[in-house]
């Protein structure tokens, strides 16, 4: 049996699996923002096993089996995908959607075999509507942060900070910074050292990279210095900190 549960702005149609659920290759891309075809690229590289992280299924037409993912494997999946609000957001939904009596699919001889379903349908939709409403307010607060991320997707990898702020600014959305302005908020907020260069734990945590570069002094002389990359995990993590409090300094103080 199937059911329709409203994820954000989806309709998506939940199968019975086993004593579980389980989505469509489609809705499960639809759900974390990725194209069909990064779900299936990271399938066919992943260590999905068959049967307990997805399963095959027929389609109407009789032709290619369809994949269809596990609430395991939607887990799974969420994990090992580029991290973005979205994505994050779809993984913890699914973490605490559990097929039980209460939202167990039904099909209509339920519903008019007893008319106390009706009442339980619509407490559940009365939920879901609530559960939308928050989900929205969390997608339209993080939205400038939801549009880095997708940038960040194209990015070319680990890039200078001045690369990094013409990224990050959008003056439509009070999103206004350049590479000098970035240097000294990030110094600010502790992220970078008086000498620009980054605290270790944000070195140990993957979100910076020093590289090794060579110069020529004005006599000939070979020199090598080290600059300071951002990663595309830095990126994204430090995106909506570093967005919000751009978006602080540039908002208008009213004089008292």
């Amino acid at each position: 049996m199937k059911a329709i549960v409203a994820f954000n702005d989806l309709n998506l149609e939940i199968l019975e699996y086993g004593d579980t659920w389980s989505l469509s290759n489609k809705q499960v891309s639809d759900g974390f923002g990725v194209s069909e075809s990064t779900v299936r690229e990271q399938k066919r590289t992943g260590e999905y096993v068959e049967g307990v992280h997805f399963y095959l299924s027929e389609n109407l037409t009789g032709n290619a089996k369809q994949t269809f993912w596990t609430k395991k494997g939607v887990i799974t999946l969420g994990f090992k995908l580029r991290e973005t609000p979205q994505t994050i957001l779809f993984r913890d939904w699914a973490s605490d959607f559990i097929l039980n009596s209460s939202n167990r699919p039904l099909d209509i001889q339920n519903v008019l075999a007893d008319p106390r379903v009706f009442a339980q349908l619509a407490l559940r939709y009365a939920d879901e509507q609530d559960k939308n409403k928050q989900l929205k307010h969390r997608i339209e607060a993080d939205a400038p942060y939801v549009d880095f991320a997708r940038a960040v997707e194209v990015s070319k990898g680990d890039i200078k900070i001045g690369e990094y702020a013409k990224i990050l600014c959008n003056k439509d959305k009070s999103i206004d910074t350049g590479e000098i302005r970035l240097f000294a908020l990030m110094r600010e907020l502790g992220i970078l050292m008086s000498n620009n260069e980054p605290l270790q734990k944000y070195l140990n945590m993957g979100y910076f990279r020093r590289k090794p570069q060579t110069f020529t002094k004005p006599n000939g002389e070979r020199g090598l210095s080290l600059i300071t990359l951002i990663t595309p995990k830095g990126q994204v993590k430090l995106a909506k900190k570093l967005i919000e409090a751009i978006k602080a300094k540039n908002t208008p103080r009213i004089k008292s």
